[in-house]
């Protein structure tokens, strides 16, 4: 009788180390073939627009989009890249695009004001970038495109300006 109770007993603990080997084998096998999300990837790119709204909002509150373009002289577009890349974090990289928006204003008998032709001529003559090359851009995950629209008074009229800022991480 005692036998077959000492018996009994090794046998759960058999099977205990059975399903023990069992769940560590679906734990493994699973892990495998679930991809778990990365919270880093998934957070970029609404981070990188609110990073990017957030520092053109900036800059133009403070009126520095205004001194960069009118005082800047004929170098501004390298003191805009050397502004950008210092408010910018290590590791996000950047690629800045100015034009003047050139717009023709017809009004109507009800006044309504139409706009029947809208131009874009770009400001800068140079790149404004902290990117060596391009390829960051195609191969750094995601790209965020933020366009800004800045208006100002120059000489007593008022003038339209478009920024599109291209922002991204570092490759991975």
């Amino acid at each position: 009788m005692r036998f077959l109770k000492a018996r009994k007993g090794i046998m759960r603990v058999v099977e205990a180390l059975f399903s023990a080997v069992i769940i560590l084998m679906a734990v493994i096998v699973s892990s495998q073939i679930v991809v778990f999300p990365n919270p880093f990837t998934s957070r970029t790119r609404t981070d990188l627009e609110k990073l990017g709204y957030n520092l053109m909002f900036r800059l133009a509150q403070e009126g520095s989009l205004e001194r960069l373009i009118l005082e800047g002289g004929d170098d501004w577009e390298n003191d805009a890249c050397i502004l950008f890349g210092t408010l910018l974090p290590v590791g996000v990289y950047f690629n800045l695009a100015v034009y003047y928006v050139n717009s023709v204003y017809m009004v109507n008998e009800s006044s309504s004001i139409l706009i029947y032709n809208v131009a874009l001529q770009p400001l800068n003559d140079q790149p404004i970038t902290n990117a060596e090359n391009q390829d960051v851009f195609r191969k750094g995950g995601d790209v965020v495109s933020i366009e800004y629209v800045y208006t100002m008074e120059i000489n007593g009229k008022i003038k339209t300006l478009l920024f599109v800022l291209q922002l991204t991480r570092g490759e991975r």
